[in-house]
């Protein structure tokens, strides 16, 4: 695997590239764990040259505090995509990625910017916009490869591919949440959890579950969504943003059972260390 730091040499790597290989894209903010991994495997089954960014955003940031203290290990991230095979790893400063006096233009997200993740955390969903969007105009890569565990994120990013134009024609690739063996998703967020954190943060996955067996049996989701917020709460949550059910493809709230693909999404505070997670229901 080779690095490269800056957008010159990174052009000169992608201009040596067999013009017929396929290129696959898996950006992260490093913290790397086998949920990255997943996506760097599934993007070599296709034969494609992979490349992974490492790039610890600060436009999506809208706690400072947060962004000061997303961990950080770059020559650990480094080994682990060379010992899975990552082709080459691109690892920008913030004045390479947003160099001065650039421009940085507003997407037009609807209301996906508003719900959920969009309320709670204003401008985070322009300031990934903004990073993907640069990345992608720079590497020009045939797939770009996303976690579902940030499913609204998906759906930005899905919108933003739509209202935006590039060399080509980039195919999302959504690949499912991976799970430790007691369900907790796997996040860099993690790593900050104590070991009594971790002991807690699974019963997060386990409330989903349960959720939505009682939404398939016919419960409807104000009573579910009490109870499982409160469930949380008392079993050692610090905070609740939302636990609720939405429907999966047009992204709106719904409240009783029907034929229609839902997904139950939740954000919640651990020992000061906001957790996401979701689960779709056929």
């Amino acid at each position: 695997m080779e690095t490269v730091r800056s957008i010159v040499e990174l052009k000169e790597k992608l201009n040596a590239v067999n013009a017929s290989c396929k290129i696959a894209f898996v950006p992260t903010m490093g913290a790397l764990h086998e949920g990255h991994i997943k996506l760097l495997q599934i993007a070599k089954l296709n034969g494609a040259f992979t490349i992974c960014s490492i790039f610890v955003n600060p436009t999506q940031f809208n706690d400072q505090n947060d962004y000061e203290l997303y961990p950080r290990n770059l020559e650990t991230d480094a080994n682990l995509l060379n010992k899975n095979n990552c082709d080459l790893l691109f690892t920008p400063d913030v004045a390479e990625i947003y160099p001065a006096n650039s421009n940085i233009p507003t997407y037009l997200l609807g209301s996906l910017e508003t719900k959920l993740e969009g309320q709670y955390r204003p401008g985070h969903f322009q300031g990934v916009c903004q990073v993907v969007d640069r990345l992608l105009s720079i590497i020009s890569p045939d797939y770009l490869y996303l976690g579902k565990k940030d499913y609204q994120q998906c759906l930005v990013i899905e919108k933003m591919l739509q209202n935006t134009l590039y060399s080509k024609k980039i195919e999302l690739v959504k690949v499912n949440t991976v799970r430790r063996t007691d369900g907790l998703a796997l996040s860099s967020r993690n790593l900050r959890l104590s070991t009594n954190g971790l002991s807690i943060a699974h019963k997060l996955y386990e409330s989903i579950q349960l959720a939505a067996n009682s939404f398939k049996e016919g419960m409807s989701w104000s009573e579910i969504e009490t109870y499982h917020i409160q469930k949380l709460l008392t079993i050692g949550f610090d905070k609740i943003d939302y636990f609720t059910c939405y429907d999966a493809i047009n992204f709106k709230p719904i409240f009783e059972k029907n034929n229609q693909q839902s997904i139950i999404l939740a954000a919640v505070y651990l020992e000061g260390i906001r957790l996401i997670d979701n689960l779709e229901i056929l």
